[in-house]
């Protein structure tokens, strides 16, 4: 069992002091004396750093499956699994110490590895590069908890209220924000708010936490080259926070501004073409291209930022799924679907879209959408989450040219409190919250993200902080 010890120095810089290597008498510390050099590249999402304090050390023990990682002298297990434990190995030139950096919640990046005799950077300015440093370099890939969102209602609370709301999430310890991107809501008797203007003013009241949609139709109402300016420029201002989810769309959204509802293999057709044009525009200039239903002409973002906003797909069947997995740097689904449907349907379509296009598929994030409602009141959390009835009727919205929220709103009237209480998982206990994201955890998701109606939302904001997002992020937990 390998053994890799870190120092933290900030809050920010994490160094590898020591890499000891078992041989038959004992252990042998191949830094500094020797010449190999192991640096790790760690997607860690919530291994502790954020509680630690400075000075502290992080040892890491490697050993079959299983990596056993210690701070500051208390050890914790983490189970690897084939997706969140990946090593390659790559030969180049000489390092002797190398640092990591946080440059997301519980995200450390491979920074500088330095030869300890001259001490200069020898790490190329694009981390694709790194074939070309040191003589050994282990990358290791160790995916940790899921990470969880929130999600705004632009078809619930104002614009000003949302705004708020986001400054809560963020101090609550989500990962980040997700909005619909709606034109009518699903009930006549509420707001809706165009998403983008709002992302981009949430992004300026906020640190850290990533922002994007869930999602933007990107086919009928919007020309996909505008959703890609915008986007790019949302990115140009907030780098490395911006995400942008796409889906197949939904005629509450389309019809109302004149666009014909088409069948879904046609639509499916039109979001793959789109994401073309969007991924085109995002990393080519001068694009040309002639599809069947957009067209470019020598077209050109002049406004990109150094890296393109995560691409999500948006998906709840195969042949989207398939798509997602040529395509998305992400995939996105509901969360209350039965387990056997992700294993034996969108997973398989996942890993299938992903293998044609010549992708591994575990580098695609699974995100899972949970719709659940809290509230210390139980009839009161009941009737607050009967805003979100007409979703329990999906299929309908989807598949019918319905776009009146009247209408929705009338059928959603005819939904049971029962079907409502399962759908949005209605309770009173913290516990419950963080039964539904382990479930999804458990069953293969990287990300999920809560859909809910709250009485109270700020008290509901209070006790993600207090008893839910800690559980998820402490190291007792691992």
């Amino acid at each position: 069992m390998e053994m890799l010890r870190f120092q933290i120095f900030s809050y920010r810089t994490v160094c590898l002091i020591e890499h000891f290597m078992p041989i038959d008498s004992g252990y042998v510390n191949l830094l500094p004396q020797d010449a190999l050099q192991v640096s790790c590249l760690l997607q860690v999402m919530h291994l502790g750093l954020h509680v630690c304090a400075l000075g502290e050390t992080i040892t890491m023990s490697m050993g079959g499956r299983d990596v056993l990682v210690s701070i500051s002298g208390k050890p914790t297990l983490l189970r690897s699994t084939a997706r969140s434990l990946r090593v390659q190995e790559f030969r180049g030139g000489s390092a002797l110490e190398c640092s990591l950096q946080v440059s997301d919640l519980g995200d450390l990046i491979l920074l500088n590895p330095i030869s300890l005799s001259s001490c200069p950077s020898i790490l190329p300015r694009r981390v694709e590069d790194l074939s070309a440093v040191s003589p050994i370099l282990l990358l290791l890939e160790l995916a940790g908890m899921v990470k969880i969102g929130w999600d705004a209602h632009h078809e619930q609370y104002t614009p000003t209220e949302l705004l708020e709301y986001a400054v809560l999430a963020e101090k609550a310890g989500f990962d980040s924000i997700w909005t619909a991107d709606h034109f009518h809501p699903w009930t006549s008797k509420a707001p809706c708010n165009f998403a983008w203007v709002w992302i981009a003013s949430a992004a300026e009241r906020t640190k850290k936490v990533s922002i994007g949609t869930g999602v933007t139709c990107p086919i009928l109402r919007y020309n996909p080259a505008i959703v890609a300016q915008a986007f790019a420029t949302l990115g140009c201002m907030y780098p490395d926070r911006i995400f942008l989810g796409v889906g197949t769309g939904e005629p509450l959204n389309e019809m109302p501004v004149g666009c014909d509802w088409p069948p879904f293999r046609e639509r499916s057709r039109m979001l793959e073409e789109a994401v073309r044009v969007i991924k085109a525009l995002w990393s080519q200039e001068c694009v040309s291209f002639k599809g069947k239903y957009y067209s470019l002409r020598k077209a050109t973002l002049y406004t990109k930022p150094k890296k393109p906003p995560p691409l999500y797909v948006a998906a709840n069947g195969p042949t989207v799924t398939r798509i997602a997995g040529k395509y998305a740097d992400g995939f996105v689904t509901n969360g209350n679907s039965p387990p056997e449907h992700y294993h034996n349907v969108l997973f398989p379509a996942l890993e299938e879209g992903a293998r044609s296009a010549g992708r591994n598929p575990e580098t695609i994030e699974k995100v899972a959408e949970l719709f659940m409602c809290y509230g210390e009141d139980y009839d009161k959390t009941l009737a607050s989450a009967r805003f979100w009835a007409p979703v329990a009727l999906p299929n309908i919205w989807y598949k019918y040219p319905i776009y009146d929220p009247a209408e929705m709103e009338a059928c959603g009237d005819l939904v049971g409190d029962e079907q409502i209480a399962r759908l949005f998982c209605v309770t009173t206990e913290p516990e419950d919250l963080i039964k539904r994201i382990e479930q999804c955890s458990k069953l293969g998701f990287d990300h999920v993200y809560i859909t809910g109606s709250n009485p109270d939302e700020r008290k509901t904001f209070e006790v993600y902080q207090k008893k839910v997002l800690p559980y998820f992020k402490s190291k007792d937990n691992r």
